[in-house]
């Protein structure tokens, strides 16, 4: 057989299989067009009277969707037993219900700002960016730990001092972390490309939840507590 047949053509006892290379005119990094591009050859080949027994589509593209499938598959199940353990951490810590509401409201404001940006965009999940949610939700959970316990102490005055207490360390350790993920932004590859935008938005948005939000809701806790303390 020549070399060019032997690249058309596999054998396997008596039998040959034919070996079409196809080609996509457009990147297929995301998943959702890999399995466009998939359905689309299915029905063209259907229509053209193609039995889809007879034949088998695979290839890098097809592989690494289905390899993307799996890893969204099984974090989603991690992401949903680690947000339990920490929630059950959370509760023996604390043993109130309010301040473990203000310890992951951080990271529910980073995380919702991060989907909203991502679909807006229409940033997709890899199996490269994805890898970054677990740390998102480590610096976010640190942050609302942080700040709560600054809150709750014994000598708080004000949300404006616990914020300066507080929010120096905070704003440090994300402003680094955002910049040692933000370089690889300017990677010419996708996946790395996308994981530095997953995780500075990440970080960012539990920043605000930190150094804004919280310090606000404090500041109105304390104002309806002064005003009961009045009022009795």
């Amino acid at each position: 057989m020549s070399p060019i047949l032997s690249r058309l053509t596999f054998q396997k006892s008596n039998q040959f299989t034919a070996i079409i290379y196809i080609h996509p005119t457009v990147d297929l990094w995301s998943y959702g067009d890999t399995i466009q591009f998939k359905d689309r050859l299915i029905q063209n080949l259907s229509q053209a009277g193609v039995d889809p027994a007879s034949f088998h589509l695979t290839g890098t593209n097809i592989l690494t969707g289905e390899l993307k499938r799996l890893i969204l598959q099984n974090l989603k199940t991690s992401l949903g037993l680690a947000s339990l353990c920490i929630v059950v951490i959370l509760w023996i810590y604390y043993r109130n219900i309010r301040y473990l509401f203000f310890s992951v409201l951080p990271l529910f404001i980073g995380m919702s700002i991060l989907m909203g940006l991502m679909a807006l965009f229409q940033v997709d999940f890899n199996f490269l960016n994805i890898m970054v949610i677990p740390m998102i939700i480590g610096i976010g959970i640190d942050d609302g730990v942080h700040f709560t316990n600054t809150f709750r102490h014994p000598n708080y005055h004000t949300p404006l001092r616990g914020l300066f207490q507080t929010g120096r360390a905070v704003v440090l350790t994300s402003l680094t972390t955002i910049a040692g993920f933000g370089s690889i932004i300017l990677s010419h590859y996708p996946g790395l490309r996308s994981m530095g935008i997953v995780a500075v938005i990440g970080i960012a948005g539990c920043l605000f939840g930190s150094i804004i939000l919280m310090p606000a809701i404090f500041e109105i806790r304390d104002h309806r507590i002064k005003k009961h303390q009045k009022e009795a």
